[in-house]
């Protein structure tokens, strides 16, 4: 399966429906899922997300955790920043700090 996402298999794919419709029937003539059963299942696990449960942690821990404590113009906000000692940067060059983060070290995995 991962060779033929290196190969391209998905790039000329133009919606995620597209991407979605391919990748089934790539499982199923690929043989990778073949039982109604399973695949059934496997599409109810992606209808529920059940199958990224760690990307939806920390998406959000993120707007529960992290936002509110962004000390900033909330009409000037970044939507993508970096942490940087401590303090909120909206610009890859980190010329200019746009905010203050609190308790910035326990957002930090060591």
């Amino acid at each position: 399966m991962l060779d033929r996402v290196a190969e391209g298999y998905f790039e000329r794919m133009r919606s995620e429906q597209n991407v979605y419709n391919r990748f089934m029937l790539l499982l199923e003539r690929d043989g990778h899922m073949t039982d109604a059963e399973v695949l059934s299942s496997f599409k109810f696990a992606l209808a529920t997300r059940s199958a990224a449960p760690r990307i939806e942690a920390h998406y959000q821990y993120y707007h529960t955790a992290v936002e509110p404590s962004i000390k900033s113009e909330k009409e000037s906000s970044c939507p993508a920043w970096v942490l940087f000692n401590g303090k909120q940067y909206c610009s890859p060059t980190l010329e200019v700090a746009h905010g203050i983060i609190e308790d910035a070290e326990s957002y930090v995995e060591s």
